[in-house]
């Protein structure tokens, strides 16, 4: 069946529900069709590296973490040779030369025919990779196309045992958008909505602000006293003249942190 609240991924070890997203799964789809490379992006808990692994369940991919991966690791092989790629965890990528030796091997694997290309981060395509998605058009699939519609999220719901009344449901999907960490923590919390609001502060706490770098956790604590700023802003907020490397690093790192403008 194709409707989202009917399709189910298998479920893992612990037994936990899973509902793939129907934007997401269908923009990867289309992408792999197509042979465009697939950037897949969101925060912390989102599943993108679970709806890879549901979409291919039945396919022959090489899965790559580029935290525990180096470039020369995953190779080229003899050009139309049948492949999916997938290099996870590229907002670990933080040093130049290391950037460059993934972006050289990406292309060599774009151009290659027969070759389909995922890449996974936390968020959009970072600028030492906008060369690439110039010449190489990406099909881009965000933290939006990762949520549930209200459908799904009724149905994922009702397959983890939670039964709410019509108010707790509408007001859980005017908080959450069917985002899948809302999702759990509601779960979790066995439908205590403000519970699970709650707790989603000490989620972020503990699973987010804890994994920034020091000296990126303290440009970024100081410049929270105001909701939106400029670089030249930031710079006088912080009297730091590296302000310009921060914010870039902050945008990889994704996380909530981003740009406008």
């Amino acid at each position: 069946m194709q409707d989202e609240s009917r399709k189910r991924g298998k479920n893992t070890a612990d037994n936990d529900v899973y509902i793939r997203p129907k934007a997401a799964e269908r923009k990867l789809k289309a992408a792999l069709e197509l042979g465009m490379v697939a950037y897949l992006y969101g925060v912390t808990g989102t599943g993108k590296t679970r709806l890879v692994r549901e979409v291919f369940a039945r396919k022959q991919y090489e899965y790559y973490s580029a935290r525990e991966t180096q470039p020369e690791e995953v190779g080229v092989k003899p050009d139309g040779q049948e492949r999916i790629v997938v290099v996870d965890d590229l907002y670990t990528v933080t040093l130049q030369e290391i950037k460059e030796c993934w972006a050289a091997l990406f292309r060599k694997l774009a151009g290659q025919e027969g070759v389909r290309l995922v890449l996974v981060s936390r968020a959009p395509v970072p600028g030492w990779l906008l060369p690439l998605q110039v010449e190489y058009r990406f099909a881009e699939i965000g933290e939006k196309d990762l949520c549930l519609t209200r459908r799904g999220q009724d149905a994922y719901l009702e397959l983890s045992g939670i039964r709410l009344e019509p108010e707790a449901a509408d007001r859980a999907w005017e908080l959450g958008k069917g985002h899948p960490v809302s999702l759990k923590l509601l779960v979790l919390e066995n439908g205590d909505v403000d519970l699970a609001v709650k707790n989603m502060w000490l989620w972020l706490e503990n699973h987010i602000f804890d994994q920034w770098e020091k000296e990126l956790s303290e440009f970024l604590m100081e410049t929270s006293i105001v909701e939106n700023y400029t670089k030249e802003l930031a710079a006088m907020i912080t009297g730091r003249d590296d302000v310009d490397a921060l914010v870039s690093r902050a945008e990889e790192l994704g996380n909530f942190m981003t740009s406008t403008g």
